[in-house]
């Protein structure tokens, strides 16, 4: 499973109450997309390559593994929920910027390895202070890019 964590606005819904709305649309998250006719190209036999998204906006949210969200929300000071999650930007971006100019090493998730009941082994690699510094610096360009389109929440879900 995974986390889109992404900026959002508060908005009400006649049928749901307060919901969260992304301020840049789904469509806008990756930098190549398949093309719009690729099962037709496929089903001839035509090699089918991704192209450029003409959408594409950087920072507009990310897709973290739950693993690695959680312990990048735990870093940060904030539990995620199942269902999904809203924070208010303010307060993840004041977590960011401790944990950006702080010691990530000390919030590092360390590699380990279990044995199932049926006897698997399960190797988890963990999550290292480097890449959870990096994460924190692209959730942190998420939030300023949401600032920038008047985001008032951060959502993972």
């Amino acid at each position: 499973m995974s986390k889109q964590i992404y900026a959002a606005v508060l908005e009400a819904h006649p049928e749901y109450g307060t919901v969260s709305s992304p301020v840049i649309d789904f469509r806008h998250w990756d930098a190549e997309i398949w093309p719009e006719d690729t099962e037709e190209r496929f089903s001839r036999g035509e090699d089918v390559d991704m192209i450029p998204n003409p959408h594409y906006i950087p920072n507009a949210g990310m897709q973290l593994a739950e693993g690695n969200a959680e312990t990048l929300f735990s870093a940060l000071g904030f539990e995620l929920m199942d269902g999904g999650t809203r924070f208010e930007l303010d307060a993840v971006y004041a977590a960011v910027m401790r944990l950006i100019n702080g010691d990530p090493d000390r919030k590092a998730r360390p590699a380990s390895t279990t044995v199932g009941r049926g006897g698997a082994t399960f190797y988890d690699v963990g999550v290292s202070g480097d890449r959870l510094a990096l994460y924190a610096a692209r959730l942190l360009a998420i939030l300023v890019e949401g600032r920038a389109r008047n985001a008032t929440h951060l959502v993972a879900c």
